[in-house]
């Protein structure tokens, strides 16, 4: 009885082991199992996460090389513009120096532009700006101005002969007052009139200076 129960014990003993180990074995298949499928599932995450960076750059970069081709179309057609107006602008130029020229009549004051007319002349090709034309005919006015300013006033600091009668002596106190009033009025009728002609030949300069 005793030999039957030590077998009956070893016996157990060895169910026990085998069982303890298939269920070690399995559960080490099953930590393998899930170790595999976590790896796959990494690996099929990673090329998805790396494609989508991939579009994303596609996407920019063709943001950035749309703008980059909006803002050339854009400078394209603008200097295309500026082009066409210096064009334009040459050509009122020459179509206003043509009507200046062929006009027979005296020119009236619509005419007098501060123009680059002179820079029309021998099929000239550098054509200056408005602005330019006008600053060198301001100064060329106002250099002109001075020169004048100076020899009216040389001609006023010299002396002169005046081709005024000398008034002619009295002790009556009426004629002697009346003839002094005649003097002076007489004196002021010729320098009126010799300013009337200094104006307008000053005028007339200053006319052919600007319309030529």
């Amino acid at each position: 009885m005793v030999s039957i129960s030590i077998v009956a014990y070893y016996f157990t003993c060895l169910v026990i082991q085998q069982s303890l180990s298939s269920s070690s074995i399995a559960s080490k298949n099953d930590g393998d199992m899930t170790l595999h499928s976590e790896v796959s599932i990494k690996k099929q995450n990673i090329p998805t996460n790396e494609e989508k960076s991939i579009i994303d750059e596609i996407v920019t970069n063709r943001s950035t090389l749309s703008k980059i081709s909006d803002q050339s179309s854009v400078l394209h057609e603008l200097f295309n513009e500026l082009i066409a107006c210096q064009q334009k602008q040459a050509f009122l130029l020459e179509q206003i120096q043509k009507i200046i020229k062929q006009s027979k009549q005296t020119p009236s004051s619509s005419f007098k532009f501060f123009l680059p007319l002179n820079s029309l002349n021998n099929n000239s090709k550098d054509i200056s700006s408005l602005q330019d034309a006008f600053q060198q005919r301001k100064s060329s006015f106002i250099q002109q101005s001075k020169e004048r300013v100076n020899q009216i006033y040389r001609h006023n600091n010299k002396c002169h002969h005046r081709i005024i009668p000398n008034i002619k002596t009295t002790n009556n106190t009426y004629l002697k007052e009346k003839r002094q009033y005649e003097n002076d009025r007489l004196c002021a009728m010729i320098i009126k009139h010799q300013n009337r002609q200094n104006a307008k030949i000053y005028g007339n300069l200053i006319k052919n200076s600007i319309v030529s």
